[in-house]
């Protein structure tokens, strides 16, 4: 075995933690990055940056794992070619002229790797190395900086000329339509004109003959029907035009009733279930029965934010909350009191109320997005009503406020 590389070469995670960076950097790119992470049974984020991908990586290095096994096994297979050139070196000095000619020709990533691993490399080497490849990045930076912006320029020319081509070819299409159109319409012209001769011949028969009185009296006959059947047809369509859109606004006011209708119906089976809940707890209710945990609206101490509505209904609802064991605040949405003063007391509820038809809807929209912002339930009512209120109550005391940041509209 030749002396120069008579120990194995390097691991990856035996690499010095100063060369980690340019070594993850240069010989893997960011997809075969990521491919040995899933590999490795590890995902990111799908709002991860590609440098906080770059830096995982680099950090894993610095110890031997499932992932920095991978990892070598994948750099090992890809830079093979390079690997056997490298180790075929009898002393140092040959190592580095095949490093310069490798950088020379810009084949860098698996010489790079090749050398970084060799058993016999010396620091001096591996520093002259790094040094290359660092500076060698800041010249590709400053390249591809320029050739970014000549890339943009050609997009921006070649956007101009694909637009001028498409253009051309509209234009020659539209020729050709043209054309085509010309050459129909020129053998129906052919075919008529030898009609027409051909009713030329018949007509001076006619004129020659007895007939000609009497196909000008069916004429005169024929012509007087179609008058009358064309504005009958009229009548008809017009008739046939004007149902058509009252069906289509019927079967809109239809659907509309409908949905009506069944918010209503919901809203009213919430208010039935919680006016029976009020009256078996007043009342007692009967052992082992399960109606009550199943319907009981239990608010667990939660707060409720109440945006704009009416005075009568807001006092409603304050009681309603209060009496299911929950807070009830209460802001006008901007009548009297200013917007501003809503992120103060917004921190304390653990969902936001705000009907559709009781607000302004610059503040509804303010309101929307200092929910978002604070991340709370948001909850946008049909309309200020009680029953609506309470719908949306039983809805969230049900879902035990799981719901985070959400925008439901209730119909």
């Amino acid at each position: 075995m030749n002396e120069f590389r008579k120990t194995p070469r390097k691991k990856i995670w035996e690499i010095s933690n100063l060369y980690h960076c340019s070594v993850a950097g240069t010989c893997l790119s960011l997809e075969e990055t990521k491919k040995v992470f899933r590999k490795s049974n590890i995902t990111f984020p799908y709002y991860i940056r590609d440098y906080e991908i770059h830096g995982a990586a680099v950090n894993a290095l610095s110890e031997k794992s499932d992932l920095t096994k991978n990892m070598h096994s994948f750099i090992e297979k890809k830079y093979s070619y390079f690997i056997n050139i490298f180790n075929n070196a009898e002393s140092e000095t040959e190592l580095m002229q095949l490093w310069d000619e490798f950088l020379e020709k810009g084949n860098v990533a698996g010489a790079y790797w090749a050398l970084m691993t060799h058993p016999s490399a010396s620091q001096r080497n591996l520093d002259r190395a790094f040094g290359d490849v660092h500076m060698l990045s800041h010249l590709n930076g400053a390249s591809n900086r320029a050739g970014i912006r000549e890339l943009e320029e050609i997009k921006n020319s070649n956007a101009l000329l694909t637009t001028a081509n498409e253009q051309h070819k509209t234009e020659i299409s539209r020729l050709k339509n043209q054309i085509k159109f010309m050459e129909e319409k020129s053998g129906v012209i052919n075919e008529l004109t030898k009609k027409l001769e051909i009713a030329r011949n018949e007509i001076i028969q006619l004129k020659n003959g007895n007939e000609n009185e009497i196909l000008k009296e069916e004429n005169c006959k024929l012509r007087a029907v179609l008058t009358v059947l064309s504005e009958k047809t009229e009548r008809l369509s017009a008739a046939a035009s004007a149902s058509e859109i009252r069906i289509e606004e019927l079967l809109t006011e239809k659907i509309i009733f409908e949905n009506e209708m069944s918010a209503k119906d919901e809203e009213l089976h919430t208010m039935e279930s919680t006016l029976l809940s009020i009256l078996q707890s007043e009342r007692g209710t009967c052992s082992g029965c399960m109606m009550d945990e199943q319907k009981r609206i239990d608010l667990c101490g939660k707060c409720i934010l109440y945006v704009g509505g009416k005075p009568s209904v807001v006092s409603k609802c304050r009681e309603m909350v209060e009496l299911y064991g929950g807070e009830f605040l209460h802001h006008d949405g901007g009548k009297e009191e200013n917007l501003t003063r809503l992120p103060a007391i917004m921190h304390r509820a653990d969902a936001i109320f705000c009907p559709l038809d009781c607000i302004s809807h610059n503040a509804c929209l303010s309101v929307k997005k200092m929910s978002q912002r604070h991340r709370k339930p948001f909850m946008l009512l049909r309309s200020s009503g009680f029953s609506s209120f309470l719908k949306s109550v039983s809805d969230i005391s049900k879902n035990k406020f799981n719901t985070t940041n959400s925008m439901v509209i209730r119909n």
